[in-house]
């Protein structure tokens, strides 16, 4: 059954591989932390930098990854916007 998002139908098997590929991104941004965090032991690194550096490189990373693999992002567009109330006369 397609997933519908942003108005756009994702077949389930897209949606699938695009969840493999954000599981990549994840694991690929983990080990990059552990081999910083041997080499770089500051404690600034480890509790300060650490997670802004998870959070930069999955927000950054997976969509350009999803973008070269040719893979739809299931979560672009999926943010409510805020549609404008009907004008009032006044």
């Amino acid at each position: 059954m397609p997933t519908t998002v942003a108005a756009v139908s994702i077949p389930e098997d897209e949606v699938r591989r695009a969840r493999r590929i954000e599981v990549g991104v994840y694991l690929f941004t983990a080990v990059a932390l552990i081999v910083l965090g041997v080499f770089l032991t500051s404690k600034i690194l480890n509790w300060i930098v650490g997670p802004a550096f998870v959070v930069a490189m999955v927000t950054i990373v997976t969509p350009r990854v999803l973008r070269i693999l040719g893979v739809r992002d299931p979560d672009a567009g999926t943010a409510e916007r805020a549609t404008p109330g009907p004008e009032r006369a006044g």
